[in-house]
């Protein structure tokens, strides 16, 4: 209140600006700035079926794929624009509303394990990811509007194209495969075998969906260090074998089945692996026995004992 009494004219040189300023705030007489808001831009496109694209009822997928090629290309062509790569993606078909109609909307959401920066490789997880829920759930009516929108992007390599150079496109193609292949079989079980410093087979490799030809050009490795023949096929739990002469019989084997039994022909090793002694067991000798069934086995046995352990199968 004794602020206020003073002399309006008289503040600033007293007190200075800031209770000129204090004053006018306390009697509300200079509005309260809010920070300017904009909201972000929406990578979106449209296509409504009535605008003459395609003539007649659309209700199949085939000749929506027509409407959504025409899309992708445009979203792709802004993401790019933006040194980005589409992450996920969301795709609503509005159908004329007919009163049988119990979902007018059918919203996909795709979530890509690897962003996409192709039509191409967009429009087949798009396909195939649409194809298995309207083989299940057609649409119930003709379609009347497309929308594509993008929900989420990450950063892209910013490059000009090699025209001398297929490798961006393969990386985007092999990137295509691996997205389609986790939408089917589960992203657990798609993967690369990444090696690890570790002697014992079952230890020596993690999975990982890194691989050289999906990083950015220049970073693949020239120079290739081939390692010891190995079997793609590695058991997840060695199967226990006795040997008598030329035969190796499985000890284990599910209910019902009778006991595997392989002749052998010839034998290659023993090579010795040895390490993780803090495990108790730090010493195998592993053979390939190539049988008489066509099988090639990769068998480790303990030095020292008659036990033997299939760990893999080579193709």
């Amino acid at each position: 209140t004794q602020l206020q009494s003073l002399p309006r004219s008289a503040l600033a040189s007293r007190f200075g600006k800031e209770a000129l300023y204090a004053l006018s705030t306390l009697e509300s007489v200079l509005p309260i700035p809010w920070p300017q808001f904009i909201p972000p831009e929406r990578i979106q496109e449209v296509a409504s079926l009535d605008d003459g694209f395609i003539q007649g009822f659309v209700q199949d997928l085939e000749p929506l794929l027509f409407v959504l090629k025409r899309l992708l290309d445009q979203i792709v062509l802004r993401v790019k624009g933006r040194g980005q790569l589409v992450s996920v993606l969301q795709i609503q078909i509005s159908v004329e509303k007919y009163s049988t109609v119990k979902e007018p909307i059918r919203t996909w959401k795709i979530e890509l394990s690897f962003a996409q920066g192709a039509t191409l490789g967009l429009l087949s997880i798009v396909k195939e990811r649409m194809a298995a829920t309207l083989q299940k759930a057609p649409l119930e009516a003709p379609a009347t509007q497309i929308e594509i929108e993008v929900l989420k992007t990450v950063p892209g390599h910013s490059r000009q194209i090699d025209f001398f150079s297929k490798q961006e496109e393969e990386q985007e193609q092999l990137k295509s495969i691996i997205t389609r292949l986790t939408d089917k079989l589960g992203i657990e079980n798609v993967f690369f075998a990444e090696p690890l410093e570790n002697y014992f087979p079952e230890k020596s490799w993690k999975k990982t969906l890194v691989h050289p030809l999906l990083e950015p050009k220049g970073t693949l490795i020239q120079e290739v260090l081939l390692p010891p023949e190995r079997p793609l096929r590695i058991l997840k739990v060695p199967i226990r074998l006795k040997r008598l002469d030329h035969f190796l019989t499985a000890l284990h084997t599910k209910r019902g089945q009778q006991k595997k039994q392989w002749r052998i022909l010839t034998t290659l090793g023993p090579e010795r692996l040895s390490g993780n002694w803090w495990d108790g067991e730090h010493e195998r000798d592993y053979f390939k026995f190539e049988t008489e069934s066509g099988e090639a086995l990769w068998v480790y046995q303990i030095p020292g004992s008659q036990t033997y352990f299939l760990q893999g199968i080579f193709d």
